[in-house]
């Protein structure tokens, strides 16, 4: 795991990188606030098999609606 520090010099170069070169760019990560602040397109796994693809947005609400726990305990709520 990378340390803060880091991990945000990692995201600034790899977000330049993208915008230089305009070519297709992948970031794992198991943070979904991070995915929503870097992706255009979100790829989510289950069991090591492509769940869903959609825009941060749209990946959002379908993570919100998810009867899965495991899946549904990582989306922040209003309370």
């Amino acid at each position: 795991q990378l340390n803060p520090r880091f991990r945000s010099i990692a995201k600034e170069a790899i977000t330049k990188v993208h915008r230089e070169r305009n070519h297709t760019t992948f970031y794992v990560t198991h943070d979904l606030n991070e995915a929503m602040l870097l992706a255009d397109r979100i790829v989510f796994l289950t069991n090591g098999k492509v769940a869903n693809v959609a825009p941060p947005r749209a990946m959002f609400e379908l993570l919100l609606a998810s009867n899965e726990e495991y899946v549904s305990a990582g989306v922040p709520r209003s309370h």
